[in-house]
């Protein structure tokens, strides 16, 4: 059994509030000014950890967020963020995509990818799950900007099933964790694979056989001469069949970039007593050279490699999204030396000012 850990702003003086909460959300966004008023930003936050998954309760006032990439390279989160939305709307630019939320809406984004948000005071039930099962789910192509629609009959289940599982999380053994973790990846890979809502959805047998190649990609990930001769040699299909298959994800070229990019940054961002030297990890990642290499991620990260530090939030075999669990129970430590924080914490979750999540999605839903 575990009880989470719960914080709110209520917990802290009121001149405090603003900072306390903009220090809570740094893993995952920073918090942008609300208004010219500077009105105080507010919210509560009530998180469980299952295994690789964090599931957890927010309620906050306005606000908006940014995750840009110089906040991607120091977070090092690589994980897709679900929001059940039980109050409130948002808009939002994920990347380039205009995305309009509202209540009993799922909505995904890709913490490893810019995102701009602007959110009405609510609620969320919000799920922290690895990519590589969305992903896969999906064919290769991202989910950053996904959104279930709250009338569509999958999207009620999982919404259903998110808000029980976060009601039930301080009632399931130990022994059950590890059987919930897998259904809950399941559950959420199977139906956000299902975009029925997405335009230009090709045939499951193309993203299975998509899947296939990022599969070899990555296994191949190091070797220089990777590349379309390669893949059409070993799935033996002609250079148009390839290039159909890769059209929507920029090309071959550019995802095989990408994923050495992706590599590269999660070697950096990994703590290592003898950090390897930039022309290493470049010939390494199948690279012809440091200076390619360099000007390829400098431009996907806006930071150079030589300008990435080693973090603790890489999502390794630890369990990147246990990481943020870690977080907050750092904050409540760090905030209580500052001011001491109530002992009966969750207790205080009624103290907020905004509304409760059963109520809110009682009303939208």
């Amino acid at each position: 059994m575990q009880a989470g850990l719960f914080l709110s702003t209520e917990m802290v003086a009121e001149e405090q509030r603003s900072e306390f909460w903009r220090e809570i959300s740094r893993p995952i966004f920073d918090l942008l000014p609300i208004n010219e008023e500077k009105e105080d930003l507010k919210g509560c936050v009530h998180a469980y950890t299952l295994g690789e998954l964090i599931i957890s309760s927010v309620q906050f006032n306005q606000q908006n967020y940014l995750r840009d990439r110089r906040a991607i390279v120091h977070s090092g989160l690589d994980h897709y963020l679900l929001q059940v939305m039980t109050g409130g709307s948002l808009v939002a630019d994920c990347d380039g995509l205009s995305v309009v939320a509202r209540p009993g809406d799922i909505w995904l984004f890709d913490l490893a990818r810019p995102y701009r948000c602007n959110a009405e005071a609510g609620s969320r039930i919000t799920l922290a799950v690895p990519r590589e099962p969305i992903d896969r789910a999906n064919g290769g192509r991202s989910a950053h900007g996904m959104v279930l629609p709250g009338a569509d009959p999958l999207t009620g289940m999982l919404r259903r099933y998110l808000v029980d599982l976060h009601e039930t999380m301080d009632r399931i053994g130990p022994d059950d964790l590890a059987a919930m973790e897998t259904a809950t990846i399941e559950l959420v890979s199977s139906i956000t694979g299902r975009r029925p809502w997405s335009e230009g959805r090709q045939s499951s047998s193309v993203d299975r056989i998509r899947a296939r190649m990022f599969e070899f990609i990555d296994a191949h990930i190091g070797d220089p001469q990777l590349g379309p001769e390669l893949l059409m040699r070993h799935f033996q299909m002609s250079r148009a069949h390839l290039y159909r298959f890769f059209a929507e994800l920029g090309g071959v070229n550019a995802v095989i970039r990408n994923r050495r990019l992706d590599a590269a940054l999660r070697t950096l961002k990994r703590p290592s007593p003898s950090r390897r030297t930039i022309t290493d990890l470049a010939l390494e990642l199948g690279f012809a050279n440091s200076g390619h290499f360099t000007r390829a991620f400098t431009r996907r990260f806006s930071v150079s490699p030589s300008g990435v530090r080693p973090g603790v939030w890489l999502p390794d075999g630890d369990g990147g999204a246990r990481r943020l669990q870690t977080h907050l129970a750092s904050q409540i430590r760090t905030w209580n030396d500052r001011t001491a924080l109530p002992t009966n914490a969750v207790d205080a979750e009624a103290l907020i000012d905004v509304p409760d999540p059963a109520v809110m999605q009682a009303e939208h839903i």
